[in-house]
């Protein structure tokens, strides 16, 4: 059991610190789902062909709540729990200080971060430096669109939905 908490945190954490940056290509929110002025997001499950987005913050408080019921319920130790809750909380305070950016700051940070990826990726040979340039080239037209308002729409990834 606990190996399958480590995996579900390890996903969580996953998704909030780089494949956050996404939005379903439809632009269809059901009630739960609308942005609320947040510019990142998490994945929170695939529904024809799109997955949907859940406002980042909300997801982590829920992640932290999850957390504590392992403790209660015997599955995680409180000093795994706390491990836990404080990189949860550093994640917290990234996305806070990313919203409180200005519209053109946003976007050099999605970038930025997004090349740093693009690099790494390039520079371990798992893609050419011509797919990382094609890449960089699509996700900065995205960026570049993005208003600043509730979450980047930046539609499906590497040619497949999102």
């Amino acid at each position: 059991m606990k190996l399958k908490g480590l995996a579900t945190m390890a996903l969580a954490a996953s998704l909030a610190a780089s494949a956050a940056f996404a939005a379903p290509v439809s632009g269809q929110y059901s009630s739960m789902q609308k942005p609320r002025g947040s510019a990142l997001m998490v994945i929170t499950q695939e529904t024809a062909g799109c997955r949907k987005m859940q406002d980042p913050l909300n997801f982590l408080e829920k992640k932290k709540r999850h957390i504590q019921e392992q403790v209660r319920a015997g599955k995680l130790t409180q000093e795994e729990a706390d491990a836990r809750i404080a990189r949860i909380e550093e994640r917290i305070r990234d996305i806070r200080e990313f919203n409180k950016l200005s519209v053109p700051e946003k976007k050099a940070k999605l970038l930025d971060r997004y090349r740093k990826m693009l690099e790494q990726k390039a520079a371990a040979g798992k893609i050419t430096r011509q797919e990382a340039d094609r890449r960089l080239q699509a996700f900065t037209e995205k960026v570049e669109a993005w208003d600043g308002q509730g979450y980047p729409d930046f539609g499906c990834r590497h040619g497949k939905k999102r």
